[in-house]
């Protein structure tokens, strides 16, 4: 990964973190108990982080519950 897409990717990351109706939809798919690659499936689409950082932001949203 070039220095510049992952400069992208970080402030992509940092933005998701931020949405709150992200945030929100992610609380709910672990409260339905969907598995992890369900959710980080999700994220991806939603946001077009890449598998590392759609995995960090749902473990950021566990670790903030």
């Amino acid at each position: 990964m070039s220095h510049q897409n992952k400069k992208l990717q970080q402030s992509a990351f940092k933005a998701a973190l931020q949405n709150s109706e992200l945030y929100r939809d992610i609380r709910s798919m672990i409260s339905s108990n969907k598995m992890d690659v369900q959710i980080i499936k999700y994220i991806r689409e939603e946001t077009g982080l890449g598998l590392v950082h759609s995995k960090n932001l749902l473990e950021e949203v566990k670790v903030g519950e």
